[in-house]
């Protein structure tokens, strides 16, 4: 509620001498809460950096406003006198016939977001925020417990309208144990109801190797399934539009 978590946030990475840069990322804010946060990370006398999806009031000075989270980490990283490395770009063609809409079907809300922006959110295209209020009231959130999702692809599946599904996998020490592993009994049933029409799927894994699922791990195990793995949800997204419109994504 306006923006008080964030604050409470912002005041303890003030405090914090570890802490070199604050990096600020949401949804479509309130333009007042947008203005309180912003301002309030400025004072923190910290390099800032922002991406706040969809928002397109004024920021204050000493802001660096970005439009995707690739770029803000990047940026952020930057700023620290980091080595920020170039993501790489999966080459995918599309399957014979492939031309239609991409399903997002999401676990990260701001991930589901950015997609949504990036290949458009009307019809024919479809997204869905599993980890939004009316699909986790009274059950754990999707990062948790991804069943709800898994169903959710495989009904996704016998739409013939459907080219691409595209998804994220978010990796932690609270988050599902193997969430590739979950997700494969899903993806079988999906491909086996498909017959013999393709089903693309492209994702990206929210991690690093340090958490428990391991990122390289979780990505190899994608690809043994058939997926597109891409570097970031903005190449993610790219790719799925790319190649829901028939064209090859490089």
């Amino acid at each position: 509620m306006g923006g008080l978590t964030t604050l409470q946030a912002i005041e303890a990475l003030a405090a914090d001498v570890a802490t070199r840069a604050v990096v600020v990322v949401s949804k479509p804010p309130s333009p007042v809460v947008a203005d309180a946060v912003l301002r309030a990370a400025v004072e923190t006398r910290k390099p800032v950096v922002a991406c706040l999806l969809g928002y397109e009031g004024a920021t204050p000075g000493g802001v660096r406003a970005v439009a995707t989270l690739d770029e803000v980490a990047a940026t952020a990283v930057g700023l620290t006198g980091g080595e920020v490395r170039a993501l790489g770009r999966p080459r995918a063609a599309p399957a014979s016939g492939a031309r239609g809409a991409v399903r997002g079907l999401y676990a990260g809300g701001t991930l589901c977001d950015e997609a949504r922006r990036i290949v458009g959110g009307s019809p024919p295209h479809r997204f869905v925020d599993f980890g939004a209020e009316e699909y986790t009231r009274g059950r754990p959130h999707p990062i948790i417990d991804p069943s709800r999702r898994n169903a959710a692809l495989v009904d996704a599946a016998d739409d013939p309208s459907v080219a691409v599904i595209l998804l994220d996998l978010v990796l932690g020490d609270c988050a599902h144990p193997d969430p590739t592993g979950a997700l494969r009994p899903a993806l079988t049933e999906a491909r086996a109801r498909r017959g013999s029409r393709d089903l693309t799927v492209v994702a990206h894994v929210v991690g690093t190797d340090q958490d428990p699922q391991g990122l390289e791990k979780q990505e190899e195990s994608l690809r043994e399934l058939g997926a597109i793995v891409c570097a970031s949800n903005r190449i993610a997204a790219e790719t799925a539009r790319a190649l829901a419109e028939g064209r090859d994504a490089t």
